[in-house]
């Protein structure tokens, strides 16, 4: 998922847990189960979706190196012996077709270990009967042969792997889609039974459903946090919207900068040890700064 999909996925998340925590009140709308159930399961099929991209993805990679590893400690191995060979047979060009160095087998081009790999198998095979006294059996170049063979057909796995996450990319988007028509066409309209009664819990609702994407977002509140007393700044204050992951610390001059949900009020926390806490409450305007200064007393 993308920065954006990943803020959509959180905020519905976190509307959808805080609905589920308060059932008491929701249960009052008997259709309000159904519309819930609906949207985690497009929740559950987003998350299973980006899962398994990511899963394959990192299976791919993690096969490919296994086989890249085994063929490379073998094909390093047969040719050293193939080079010997050639040295006391005083075959210069066998000896300078067997001489690359490790490097190159080990951290060259998928492409490089592959050819190498099979010219060694080749030398192998056609000198197999002179080879044994030098412990290259039949075995040995048969094993060789079905790693050369397990490598060539990892080498292609990460496009078939690209395929399949292009696929898994527009499927995310699809699912997205869907799930967004679930809260404006379904759970949004419902919510708004609770404005009047349940005003705490609407609100709620709101906050944890905005979409705060850090590469979009603008609305924040700040200030500078002060001790009553003396009206120096405070440093290390803690500042946060309330019951929210959406929190900051004031430096050596007591500023803060807090970034926000888009809605049009929220609680906003002040705490330090040594200091009575304080909680004010932040009108918004979205996309603007609000100016939110606060003393704290000293306990």
């Amino acid at each position: 998922m993308n920065s954006y999909q990943t803020a959509r996925y959180k905020a519905y998340s976190l509307a959808l847990a805080y609905v589920k925590e308060n059932e008491s009140i929701t249960s009052s709308v008997p259709i309000f189960a159904a519309v819930y159930t609906s949207a985690i399961a497009s929740l559950d099929a987003i998350s299973n979706t980006n899962k398994r991209k990511i899963e394959k993805r990192k299976g791919v990679a993690d096969n490919k190196q296994q086989h890249q590893d085994s063929l490379s400690v073998q094909a390093q191995s047969i040719a050293s012996i193939i080079g010997t060979y050639s040295t006391i047979k005083k075959d210069l060009v066998l000896k300078e077709a067997m001489n690359f160095s490790k490097t190159e087998l080990f951290y060259g081009p998928d492409q490089l270990l592959n050819e190498k790999s099979a010219n060694i198998l080749t030398k192998a095979k056609e000198l197999a009967a002179d080879l044994k006294d030098y412990g290259i059996t039949p075995a040995l170049i048969a094993s060789f042969e079905s790693q050369l063979k397990d490598y060539s057909s990892t080498i292609n796995e990460p496009r078939n792997v690209a395929m399949e996450r292009k696929q898994a990319v527009v499927q995310i988007k699809d699912l997205f889609t869907q799930l967004k028509l679930v809260f404006t066409e379904q759970l949004d309209p419902l919510m708004q039974l609770f404005k009047t009664d349940n005003r705490d819990f609407y609100d709620q609702y709101l906050l944890k459903r905005s979409i705060v994407d850090p590469a979009r977002r603008k609305t924040r509140v700040e200030g500078t946090v002060t001790n009553k007393l003396t009206g120096k700044a405070l440093p290390g204050a803690t500042v946060m919207i309330k019951d929210t992951e959406f929190v900051t610390s004031t430096p050596d001059d007591g500023s803060y900068s807090l970034n926000v949900p888009g809605v049009k009020q929220v609680p906003v926390s002040y705490q330090k040890d040594g200091y009575k806490p304080v909680t004010k409450q932040a009108i918004l305007k979205r996309g603007q700064s609000t100016i939110l200064d606060v003393e704290l007393e000293e306990i």
